[in-house]
């Protein structure tokens, strides 16, 4: 056992299956006891318990809340550019700080070489962002926009959330939310524990409940409501490093109308899945798929995404580095 937490702590030992049952759990309620998941996955509780306290050294039980874009009242684009600059990544940095962009990140493969990840209230404010801040952009020569009509499918764990990118204060971070969930009805607690916890996803109910001087069981309350109105859910963060994930693929592809059901229910369960969503543009599915390493990415798309029944097109390119991933925002998956 030593040996293994050791290897563990260093890296050089990947998440075995009941590691990823045990986060899939957590991901669904973050506060089930050792004895509720081992019940849930049929495990032996002193298994359980053997391999959380592997898992807790290295921040892999790690779980924080989401608040869902449609019950904010909020629209997801997608936007490819082509940037032609001698430092891509320092271009993305400077309009990674703009609030309503959720995520930044440079990509290879095709004329397009960055992929931002925005939200937007109304037309105003997406003319906006794309007048006023992507076309202003040093160096842009094109873009190309995907409204996302719908998330087909939203995979709640193994979500990895560079620190960098992410490190607001309680503060900003509760005003950020109150500009952006007016249509959730949260009152001023409700936004203060949802911030408390995105901020700091190991922060006890005690010690939330004792800074904002309410019980404990004031806060369980208000957690277990927002979530049963559908307004947050909880998400397993994991560095993608402690799955062996290196490549990361954003896939568009276009496809007859009549097979969308069988398309995605062929992927719902593929393990290198991460969200699939319908969009409103030059494409009619985008997937955000991750893999181990090139040869397995060749294999999914080869074997597994090209030879479904009804994909007319794909067009497939690998994001490089992410500049910023905001955590803040979760989708619920439309039924199919």
């Amino acid at each position: 056992m030593a040996k293994m937490k050791a290897e563990l702590q260093a890296g050089t030992v990947a998440l075995d299956t009941l590691d990823r049952a045990i986060l899939q759990q957590l991901s669904l309620d973050p506060s089930a006891s050792k004895s509720t998941i081992a019940k849930a996955i049929d495990a032996p509780l002193a298994l359980i318990t053997s391999r959380m306290q592997i898992l807790q050294p290295r921040k892999a039980v790690h779980v924080r809340p989401v608040v869902n874009v449609n019950k904010a009242g909020r629209v997801f684009v997608f936007c490819k550019m082509a940037i032609n600059s001698s430092d891509l990544v320092g271009e993305l940095r400077k309009v990674s700080k703009i609030r309503e962009l959720v995520s930044v990140s440079a990509m290879f493969g095709g004329r397009f070489n960055a992929l931002i990840y925005f939200t937007f209230g109304d037309m105003d404010e997406l003319h906006n962002i794309i007048s006023d801040v992507l076309m202003k952009v040093d160096g842009v020569s094109e873009l190309e926009t995907f409204i996302i009509s719908g998330c087909l499918i939203f995979k709640p764990e193994y979500i990895d959330y560079p620190g960098s990118a992410f490190s607001p204060n309680v503060k900003d971070n509760a005003e950020t939310l109150r500009l952006e969930t007016l249509k959730c009805g949260l009152d001023d607690l409700d936004i203060a524990i949802i911030s408390e916890l995105q901020c700091n996803g190991r922060k006890s109910i005690r010690a939330i409940a004792r800074d904002h001087e309410v019980s404990p069981g004031t806060i369980r309350y208000r957690l277990r409501q927002m979530e049963d109105q559908g307004i947050i859910q909880f998400v397993t963060v994991v560095d993608h490093r402690e799955l062996s994930l290196t490549c990361f693929l954003f896939v568009e592809m276009r496809i007859e109308p009549t097979s969308r059901a069988s398309i995605v229910e062929a992927l719902s369960n593929m393990p290198w899945l991460g969200h699939l969503h319908e969009v409103v543009g030059a494409s009619d599915l985008i997937a955000f798929i991750n893999t181990r390493d090139i040869a397995e990415a060749h294999d999914v798309i080869s074997n597994h995404v090209r030879t479904l029944a009804g994909i007319k097109s794909i067009n497939v390119r690998m994001l490089m580095e992410y500049v910023k991933l905001d955590p803040r925002w979760g989708f619920a998956s439309s039924d199919t």
